[in-house]
């Protein structure tokens, strides 16, 4: 143990603290984002901020665009954020906000949610004439490389924790269209090399591996960086939608 303690004394405390899965959904967020014309957003939305990771990362690349970040749940993390970034306390279930941004972003929310059609339905109004949005969800059917009898208690305990509705590609695309929006493009995330990022990641956390988890991040994100350079895969474990309000 005191090896152990030595180690991470020398080591960037990422290495030790890195979740795969929020690692390339940005990484999808930062590689998708270059093709939308963000010199034209003012206004940007992030619906389901979580610890804001996301947002803070978007308010000091865009630092012209005003942000605001909501989530059901405060978060400590919250704060030493840029100026142009608002952290709020915001149920998305009773967001009642109309054609106010230019672009919003949700990743992985409404998978959260019990009646995520009326989050979804309230984000998309949000929205002005024009604008984009991202959204990321994991999709209706997951595949799993490795570990498959240790996933089938993951999984159950997945379904529990994350009510909220999943989708296919298709029920998505025509749940969007419906509020108004022409679909961009849909990508599969989470292809092979994501999933087997994500699956040795979640394994090495449940088993509380810390030395192991520091010597193969290295291997995990380039895996990570792999996976975002094939992001139009035909399958995955996640599916990503970029539409524009009609």
């Amino acid at each position: 143990m005191k090896v152990l303690r030595s180690i991470r004394l020398f080591l960037p405390i990422q290495l030790s603290t890195i979740s795969v899965g929020s690692y390339i959904r940005g990484l999808y967020l930062k590689k998708v984002i270059k093709s939308l014309s963000i010199s034209r957003v003012k206004k940007t939305l992030d619906a389901g901020c979580g610890d804001g990771g996301y947002a803070k990362w978007f308010a000091k690349k865009y630092p012209s665009v005003r942000v605001n970040a909501y989530d059901i749940d405060l978060n400590e993390l919250w704060k030493n954020k840029p100026k142009n970034l608002t952290f709020e306390k915001v149920d998305l279930l009773k967001l009642n906000e109309k054609d106010v941004y230019d672009f919003c972003y949700c990743i992985d929310v409404l998978n959260c949610m019990p009646k995520n059609r009326m989050a979804l339905a309230n984000i998309c109004s949000s929205l002005k004439s024009g604008g984009y949005l991202y959204l990321h969800i994991p999709s209706k059917n997951q595949k799993r490389i490795f570990f498959k009898k240790y996933f089938r208690k993951y999984d159950s305990i997945f379904n529990k924790r994350f009510s909220g509705q999943l989708y296919s590609k298709s029920e998505l695309r025509k749940i969007i269209t419906s509020l108004g929006f022409e679909v961009v493009k849909v990508y599969n995330t989470f292809g092979i090399f994501g999933k087997i990022a994500w699956e040795i990641n979640t394994f090495v956390d449940s088993e509380n591996k810390i030395l192991l988890k520091i010597l193969l991040t290295p291997l995990l994100k380039l895996l990570s960086l792999i996976d975002c350079n094939f992001i139009t895969n035909k399958e995955g474990n996640g599916i990503l939608f970029i539409a524009k309000k009609r």
